[in-house]
């Protein structure tokens, strides 16, 4: 809870040493870290007992969300529109041969996405008729679909291996060595045919038309026709699993140009910077059109210095030996281990985005709120030990 704390209170306290005393320009990332961090990590450690009962309702919250998202991807996707929801900012639909929603990048929707294809599998696992687990079973299918429509690599690796996750789960539910061999092979077997079916099965479905035509800033009329000639048969939709991925699809580079930062600025070791100077440093110092480093732990160290990255690290050190704790647990239900393994999975994602960790937005603090919910309940698990014990 204190260091949870300490990170958005530190966070506060970088944006006034280097110069925004009143949050004129940083107000939305200090609030977003001060959610994530302060209220969503704190949450459950702080609600103690009452914390199993109350995680099944944020997850349905989070997973309603998520599903309604895809929902309205794979329509906007197979109607070949964009569709403009009432009170939002920004359309829903496939701009370039990638889904955007509210103005998001494909990999931060797609991160999302996979936050809530996990709440579905703990609540599937968590339901108790199968009358409650075939509907929560269903909406993996939209999530599975709309992941495949952002064509981010990291994202449909990460779903393929939640799916393999959720079956070597169901497997290993009674602890035995046989069934961890079964669970393991049912597992790699799940996660090729995942990664093929959204790597290439979906895209060969969808139309190989233009439907970046569509988007709001409409692309000039050489680039139309350029669109036009390109052969029916030929799937822009598809990607190379390994094009680009010496240079992690050209973030190398974005990563270099944060250390040389550091290197001009040796203080912000110590004092951090503002959101706003650390996003322009791809297109000062690299020219490119990125407002982030694609690295949590690169973005935090520059941002809050080394003491946030400390404190961040320690948030994510303590989730993975509760998670460690709740996975391999002999008599833990498939629900808390599924639970357990999310933000272990997720914490992936940091290594090549800023979410779900330090965006400042909800992916970061449904991110948090697992953690802070693994923890609890670790600690819970540690207390009826203990009490055991005793007696």
């Amino acid at each position: 809870i204190w260091i949870g704390m300490g990170m958005a209170v530190w966070t506060l306290v970088c944006n006034m040493i280097n110069g925004d005393w009143y949050l004129q320009f940083n107000l939305r990332y200090v609030y977003g870290i001060a959610l994530a961090f302060g209220l969503g990590l704190c949450l459950f450690p702080v609600l103690g007992e009452k914390s199993e009962k109350w995680l099944p309702v944020f997850l349905l919250i989070f997973a309603l969300y998520a599903l309604a998202l895809a929902a309205i991807s794979c329509y906007a996707c197979l109607r070949d529109r964009l569709i403009q929801l009432p009170f939002t900012e920004g359309t829903i639909g496939i701009t370039a041969y990638r889904l955007y929603a509210f103005h998001k990048h494909p990999n931060e929707v797609g991160c999302l996405l996979n936050l809530g294809l996990l709440c579905w599998m703990v609540l599937a696992f968590r339901a108790l008729r199968w009358w409650q687990k075939i509907p929560c079973l269903l909406a993996l299918l939209p999530i599975c679909f709309a992941v495949a429509l952002t064509v981010s690599r990291t994202t449909i690796t990460l779903t393929a291996l939640a799916l393999g996750g959720f079956c070597l789960v169901a497997v290993t539910k009674k602890a035995s060595l046989p069934r961890w061999i079964a669970g393991l092979l049912a597992m790699a077997l799940v996660f090729a045919v995942a990664l093929w079916t959204m790597m290439t099965g979906i895209p060969q479905m969808l139309p190989s038309g233009a439907p970046q035509a569509q988007a709001e800033q409409q692309p000039a009329p050489a680039q139309v026709e350029q669109v036009a000639e390109v052969p029916r048969d030929q799937h822009l939709w598809q990607r190379s699993y390994t094009d680009g991925i010496g240079t992690f699809s050209m973030r190398t580079d974005i990563w270099k140009a944060g250390i040389q930062y550091l290197k001009e600025n040796p203080m912000t070791l110590l004092t951090g910077s503002t959101d706003g100077d650390v996003a322009r440093i791809p297109g000062r110092m690299l020219g490119r059109p990125e407002y982030h480093l694609h690295n949590a732990w690169l973005e935090v160290l520059l941002q809050a210095g080394i003491p946030g990255l400390l404190m961040m690290a320690a948030v994510f050190l303590r989730t993975f030996f509760a998670s460690a704790r709740l996975f391999f647990g002999r008599h833990n239900a498939c629900w808390l281990r599924t639970l357990a393994a999310a933000p272990v999975l997720m914490t992936a994602c940091t290594l090549m985005e800023t979410y779900p960790a330090v965006s400042a937005n909800v992916t970061d603090m449904m991110m948090l709120l697992l953690c802070g919910a693994v923890i609890a309940l670790d600690i819970q698990q540690a207390q009826q030990r203990k009490l055991q014990i005793e007696v």
